[in-house]
């Protein structure tokens, strides 16, 4: 396998579960699942405590390079496991596992996931019509797609604020992610150029290893080992760990909504309710987990019934919410403002619109120079 990618290749779609998301990384729920019960933690974090609720939409911009396989020629067992078989068939299981891999596939993907929350049910359908109206699935950018995308993209944020996050499978991290400063959210090409700035600098080593082909031991003889039925059980472990995960993202979110907001007394123990329930569930799902993990007539994912969150009723019902909307109009009166003077740019503008953040003036009326900037929740003019 050499160095530089088989091939890159770009998509823009919607979507509508962590599912999506996985699949267009390519990366495995049932591995991803094994490291979020029984390794410690899962490798990769895409959680927002609003992505995929009922409230929200959400699409991404990704670049996937694939560094094609790399297997073992003439695979064999080494002294340490002869040794192992020669002790007990069950040292050795417990020591080099169940199976053996034989192959693997690196790829590295890097990703812009944009989200609009607290958003009503008719806004969001009306979103979905405007992507599949103007956009549908994009695999290759072109000029009509970028005019496209640039129409989307000033619609929705029309209708609700944009919250931006980027992530990266493969590559250095951090360091090679300074490219995303000069991104224009409205330009797909300036998109595809930031990924593109992030993709040259990842090779065989520093892409990560998606995939997996394994065998039984019994390729080399080697036979007495418990041998479950690994398809099916990953296929059950994904959907453990989707369902999860999602009711995780619910209980954050409740959390953050317990702690943030006052609530009427019948709107706080409605929440608490709804709360508690999710907790009760994912310590159901724990130990039904550990059951699949073992045991293969064990292994199946229960029937969940949990009471659908109407969000609306608790993040509109906000004692400061006026003075935030205030706040937020006194914000976006500042930037008009520096924009009209001359004092930022119109990519300035756009890059602190979506950050969310205005311009502090040195004297009061918007007058004078920019002193600093601040969020627009917390913002004064001066």
């Amino acid at each position: 396998m050499g160095k530089r990618a088989l091939k890159t290749f770009y998509t823009l779609t919607l979507i509508k579960n962590r599912k999506d998301l996985y699949e267009l990384l390519n990366i495995s729920p049932s591995l991803s699942a094994r490291y979020k019960f029984f390794g410690g933690g899962s490798n990769f974090s895409f959680e927002d405590e609003k992505v995929f609720h009922s409230d929200s939409i959400t699409w991404v911009i990704i670049a996937n390079s694939d560094f094609g396989r790399r297997g073992i020629k003439k695979p064999r067992i080494n002294s340490f496991a002869k040794e192992l078989l020669a002790s007990s068939i069950q040292k050795f299981e417990e020591s080099c596992g169940k199976e053996v891999i034989l192959e693997e596939r690196k790829m590295a993907s890097i990703a812009l996931m944009f989200t609009v929350s607290n958003i009503s049910e008719s806004n969001k359908k009306n979103i979905e019509a405007s992507f599949k109206t103007n956009i549908g699935i994009i695999n290759s950018f072109s000029l009509t797609s970028n005019v496209n995308y640039s129409k989307f993209y000033k619609y929705v944020e029309g209708v609700g604020k944009i919250s931006i996050k980027f992530f990266a499978i493969g590559g250095r991290g951090l360091s090679d992610l300074a490219g995303f400063a000069v991104y224009d959210p409205y330009d797909l090409q300036s998109i595809q150029e930031a990924l593109s700035y992030y993709m040259k600098g990842i090779n065989k080593n520093t892409a990560a290893p998606v995939e997996y082909i394994s065998s039984s031991y019994e390729l080399f003889n080697i036979y007495g080992i418990t041998n479950l039925s690994r398809f099916y059980q990953n296929l059950v472990l994904s959907e453990y760990f989707f369902k999860y995960m999602q009711i995780e993202s619910e209980i954050k979110r409740i959390d953050q909504i317990l702690n943030s907001k006052q609530l009427e007394v019948n709107l706080f123990s409605d929440l608490k309710k709804l709360y508690k329930e999710r907790i009760d569930t994912l310590l159901f799902l724990a130990k039904s987990v550990e059951k699949c993990n073992s045991e293969i007539e064990e292994c199946k994912l229960p029937e969940i019934n949990i009471k659908i969150i109407d969000w609306s009723l608790y993040d509109n019902n906000d004692s400061n919410s006026n003075s935030n909307n205030s706040k937020i109009k006194l914000c976006e009166e500042g930037r008009n403002m520096a924009l009209i003077n001359g004092l930022i740019s119109k990519r300035e503008y756009d890059n602190f619109k979506d950050l969310g953040y205005g311009p502090v003036f040195s004297f009061t009326n918007f007058k004078g120079d920019i002193v600093g900037w601040v969020e627009c929740k917390e913002y004064t003019s001066y």
